[in-house]
């Protein structure tokens, strides 16, 4: 970025919309991008997959940017077998 400084270039990056694509540019904008870009980790389903790639982000250089990790727990799935049912009849577990 020779012909624009570094403050400006910054300011304008910050303003937009954050897309994680943008870091590849070039070393500036991946400098002024990556800390907002891993600010936040979602995960969609807390599987071995999705636990393999958090041990892998967490071994990266972007790990000290995360101050948030999300995950999605699914409820326990109940498969009727004579226990549950024997558990339904006593009253223990609620019908779904």
């Amino acid at each position: 970025m020779d012909s624009l400084p570094l403050e400006i270039l910054t300011k304008i990056l910050l303003n937009l919309t954050p897309n994680p694509s943008d870091r590849l540019v070039c070393h500036s904008f991946d400098d002024i991008l990556t800390p907002g870009c891993f600010r936040r980790i979602r995960t969609g389903e807390f599987t071995k997959d999705a636990f393999d790639r958090l041990v892998s982000l967490s071994q990266s250089r972007v790990s000290r940017y995360v101050k948030d990790y999300e995950y999605l727990v699914h409820p326990p799935v109940y498969r009727r077998t004579y226990y549950t049912h024997f558990l339904l009849l006593l009253g223990h577990i609620r019908k779904c």
